[in-house]
Formats: C-alpha cells, sequence, structure tokens
C-alpha cells in the first residue's frame, strides 16, 4: 500500500484500502510507525507525503491522536535506550505492505 502511494499519490485509495482491512485497534500504531519510518528513508517529497497520509488516516477515523502520540513515545524511548525501533521487532511494518 505504502510503495503503491509513493507512485502514484492517491491518497483517498491508500486510505480505503487501510479502511477496508478493518484493522485491529492494536495495530494501528504500527500502521503509523510503519508509514513514518518508511519515509525516513525517502526523499523530502515523499515524507510530506506519508506526513499527509496519517493526517489523512486521522480525518478518516483510521487512526486517532494518540496512535500518532504512542508511536514518537515509544520512538523517544528507543532512542534514550540506543534501540532500533525497526530492528528490535518493536514494531511490525511488514504487517502492511
Amino acid at each position: 500500500m505504502l510503495t503503491t502511494y509513493f507512485t502514484d499519490g492517491d491518497k483517498s485509495e491508500a486510505v480505503s484500502s487501510i479502511k477496508s482491512l478493518h484493522p485491529p485497534k492494536k495495530y494501528l500504531n504500527e500502521l503509523v510507525a510503519y508509514v513514518m519510518f518508511e519515509s525516513l528513508e525517502k526523499n523530502e517529497v515523499e515524507r510530506d507525503s506519508a506526513s499527509d497520509l496519517i493526517a489523512a488516516f486521522k480525518k478518516e477515523g483510521v487512526i486517532t491522536g494518540d496512535n500518532y502520540m504512542e508511536v514518537l513515545i515509544l520512538h523517544i524511548y528507543c532512542i534514550v535506550l540506543g534501540l532500533n525501533i525497526l530492528k528490535e521487532g518493536l514494531i511490525w511494518g511488514s504487517n502492511f505492505e
């Protein structure tokens, strides 16, 4: 979904594809983290697009502000402990490819 979104930029399609999956609430933080961290290796336009996508998820009720904040808190916690949030298995991004 994210690769397709970065290619075609169709935000509504990306949101619809996630909504159609009816993801359990326990995976929403992982969805946010996946979008955030996959965009880190991208260019500025794709990072901005990732932010727009997360905002669209929130606007459409897929995620809440709490999901976003929990991912940021986890990331800060991992930085303090010297852990890599993805390599340590704290976020399972591959669930959303």
